[in-house]
């Protein structure tokens, strides 16, 4: 969700938004709202309210579907209609506001982090989820989860109660957390 080791890769491999990185060339720039074909998967681009350049977030497309939507303050009419019912969501589920208010960050940034151009909570990314969750959704992976202002058992509780709360029946064994240090594995590939 942010290019700082973006320099590792060979420029031919790398495709983001306009603006993102310096010297990019157009045919590797990707405009949202638009869907771009990388062999057998489709990958379409979504706008999202984060305090950076062009910050952009992913549906992609082929046997199933899998959303990548993180760095975002909150999330559109439009995107909660184009992520409906897909079968994969890796989702922020940044901070607790609680645990944020009570860390020791300025004030400004904390107001930062809660903006429409910060992060996503663990009340509103579970309440997005049941907006959005479908028949075939078959697995939820919380992600970019604050170090200081989370936890992944906090994460979870959250959206376990608010699951509860809305009514949603969805076996929460199926939703995950990620870490910032170590691989989550998913999917119909999982072992």
């Amino acid at each position: 969700d942010h290019n700082k080791n973006i320099h590792i890769f060979d420029k031919e491999m790398v495709y983001t938004a306009k603006g993102n990185i310096a010297d990019l060339d157009e045919d590797h720039e990707l405009i949202p709202y638009t869907s771009y074909t990388f062999g057998d998967i489709d990958v379409y681009i979504l706008r999202l309210s984060h305090d950076a350049a062009n910050p952009i977030g992913f549906i992609f497309k082929g046997d199933e579907t899998l959303l990548y939507m993180t760095d975002t303050g909150y999330v559109s009419q439009k995107n909660k209609e184009l992520i409906h019912n897909l079968n994969y969501y890796i989702i922020e589920s940044n901070h607790d506001i609680g645990m944020l208010m009570a860390t020791r960050r300025p004030f400004s940034l904390k107001n930062r982090i809660m903006g429409d151009t910060g992060h996503l909570n663990n009340e509103y990314s579970a309440h997005l989820m049941c907006d959005v969750i479908g028949e075939n959704t078959k697995e939820i992976v919380l992600a970019h989860l604050s170090q200081d202002a989370n936890t992944k058992e906090k994460a979870l509780e959250t959206y376990y109660s608010i699951f509860d709360e809305e009514n949603i029946k969805f076996d929460k064994e199926m939703i995950k957390a990620a870490s910032q240090t170590s691989v989550v594995s998913g999917g119909k590939y999982e072992h």
